[in-house]
């Protein structure tokens, strides 16, 4: 076995346990505690206590990752990409609510993300393991439809090369086309342990570069017709 295969094996091997330990011990723990019995039924629990739960998780991860309002200023952007395309507003609650959940998966899993070096090779492949643990995690919060599957989605790309299913083109939802591209833009523009924050343009031309590669071109489009300087101090309301 080459070193290649070697260190391809093992990284994958180490993703596999953290995934197993998170869905069968973090998970548990995180949801035994903050969520009723009666939350945990799909269709048990008032609007009121999922959002209670959406923004406090939001936080959460957003604290974890050393990126405060990263979730919510996605969200409020891929609102108004949303209402750009003219999308029901059952899609566009659903979107934020996946926008401020997206990287519910990262907490207390991934520690690497927070040092200042770049990450290595069998670390990302953990990482994207993320993906899989936020649709776990959120399918514990009621009223969120399809939020689940969109943030186990929201790292597809256009060409098929994304994670964790290898979704292409318009198989990917056009809500998640959009929440990836408003996730992109703001973690372009926030400063990073181990990069420094690009400027809007810079960050813009950046998108527009991977246009037809790793995002939808029309979403793009519309991206670029929306002003971007998105409330960073925005909560969803009862």
């Amino acid at each position: 076995m080459s070193t290649a295969e070697t260190v391809r094996y093992v990284a994958y091997a180490l993703y596999v346990i953290s995934l197993v330990y998170a869905v069968v011990i973090v998970i548990p723990i995180i949801t035994g505690n903050q969520i009723s019995n009666k939350n945990k039924s799909s269709s048990g629990g008032s609007l009121s206590d999922s959002l209670d739960m959406i923004n406090q998780w939001s936080e959460k991860a957003d604290e974890y990752e050393m990126n405060p309002g990263h979730s919510k200023r996605i969200a409020s952007l891929a609102k108004q990409i949303g209402e750009k395309y003219g999308l029901p507003k059952e899609d566009i609650d659903t979107i934020e609510y996946a926008a401020l959940l997206h990287d519910v998966g990262q907490i207390d899993n991934f520690e690497f993300i927070t040092e200042a070096r770049q990450i290595e090779l069998s670390e990302r492949i953990r990482l994207e393991g993320h993906t899989i643990l936020g649709e776990e995690f959120s399918r514990q919060i009621p009223n969120l439809g399809n939020a689940p599957l969109w943030i186990k989605w929201h790292h597809e790309r256009w060409d098929g090369m994304g994670y964790p299913d290898q979704l292409s083109g318009e198989m990917i939802p056009l809500p998640v086309r959009i929440l990836s591209v408003a996730d992109a833009y703001d973690s372009l523009i926030s400063a990073r342990p181990h990069r420094e924050a690009l400027s809007a343009e810079d960050a813009v031309k950046e998108l527009q570069r991977m246009s037809g590669i790793m995002f939808d071109p029309n979403v793009i489009q519309v991206f670029m017709s929306i002003d971007s300087d998105v409330e960073s101090s925005r909560t969803l309301e009862v």
